[in-house]
């Protein structure tokens, strides 16, 4: 969802003491988060580069549906692939989004039975990070940093405070 290591560590991650495992630094196979997600989604094997066809390898859909899993996206960002999704929610609310899916996360892990929920947050987008925040938080001054911080702390951090306030 477009957020770097170092603003999640710095906004986000005090928040969270024990709640969530930090996998540190991930990097993104292409400029663009549909690309990105599509590959996460399609796999991509080490040292396989670019030379074969992501869409080829077993989906995170497939490996799910194998080990008996309903599955769930929760997409704030685009379009997929229906026929593999069991359960599959656009959602869009502008600076709200993410908000919106923690929300329906949290319900969905009431539920009983075994799911696999693949998210897609709308997230920070660097140099878009003003379009991710209120207006009353637009336009306070610092730079694009400063305002890249408080669109992960609108956007991330209130994404889990409320996920984990719901369940």
């Amino acid at each position: 969802e477009s957020t770097r290591h170092e603003a999640f560590a710095k906004v986000v991650a005090p928040s969270l003491p024990g709640a969530a495992i930090d996998y540190r630094h991930a990097y993104s196979i292409s400029g663009c988060s549909a690309a990105s997600n599509a590959l996460m989604r399609w796999g991509l094997a080490r040292g396989e580069g670019l030379a074969g066809d992501p869409r080829l390898n077993p989906s995170l859909w497939a490996y799910a549906r194998n080990a008996g899993f309903r599955r769930v996206m929760i997409d704030g960002q685009m379009t997929t692939t229906k026929d593999l999704i069991d359960d599959r929610r656009a959602m869009e609310a502008g600076v709200e989004t993410d908000q919106g899916i923690a929300r329906a996360v949290a319900a969905l892990t009431r539920e009983p039975g075994p799911r696999f929920i693949y998210v897609v947050l709308r997230g920070n987008h660097v140099p878009y990070a003003r379009n991710n925040l209120p207006p009353a938080l637009q336009g306070l001054g610092g730079g694009l940093r400063a305002d890249y911080e408080r669109s992960v702390g609108y956007t991330t951090g209130r994404f889990f405070a409320t996920l984990l306030h719901e369940q």
